[in-house]
């Protein structure tokens, strides 16, 4: 995906300058975009995340370019391990340390994942960032994703763009489906 294309004209003698951009060049959350609002950016984080779909999702964007699912993924768990009503989000380019609880990050509110009872207990559906978090630059829509160096290595937050009070918690681990 690129951003959108810059085109100069002459018309009478004068420089037209014209931008276009279809709409599958673009995430409609992104930032040089916000003349309109979608129906996505009004809802809150829990109704986006109640229409994830599985793996690899919709596409994560960086600096307004499209990044590959292996960098960022948003997923519904598997339905053979009756895992659908967690999210994983995960990919190399989650700012999570590597060690034996992988590098996802894990949204668990109804405790589907009982192998991993952590995930239902550390995740916050309402919280406030730490004073230390910032954004990584991944955004989907109106989702960002941010990190604390603080609890970088247990949590992650993902942030409403347009709502900075909607803010959730999400742990570190839980996966191990086959």
């Amino acid at each position: 995906m690129s951003r959108p294309k810059e085109v100069k004209t002459l018309i009478g003698g004068w420089v037209v300058l014209a931008v276009l951009a279809g709409c599958s060049e673009r995430d409609p959350g992104y930032a040089g975009d916000r003349a309109s609002s979608s129906a996505a950016e009004r809802r809150s984080l829990s109704a986006i995340f109640a229409d994830v779909g599985g793996y690899p999702g919709r596409p994560w964007y960086r600096d307004g370019r499209e990044v590959p699912s292996p960098v960022l993924s948003l997923a519904q768990g598997p339905e053979h391990c009756n895992w659908q009503g967690a999210l994983f989000l995960g990919g190399d380019g989650l700012p999570a340390p590597r060690d034996m609880r992988g590098g996802l990050w894990t949204r668990d509110p109804k405790g589907v994942l009982t192998h991993f009872p952590q995930a239902r207990l550390g995740f916050r559906a309402r919280t406030t960032l730490p004073a230390d978090a910032s954004p990584t630059g991944f955004r989907q829509g109106a989702v960002e994703v941010w990190t604390a160096p603080s609890d970088a290595a247990d949590f992650g937050y993902l942030v409403h763009a347009d709502k900075r009070s909607d803010v959730e918690r999400w742990v570190r681990g839980g996966g191990g489906c086959a």
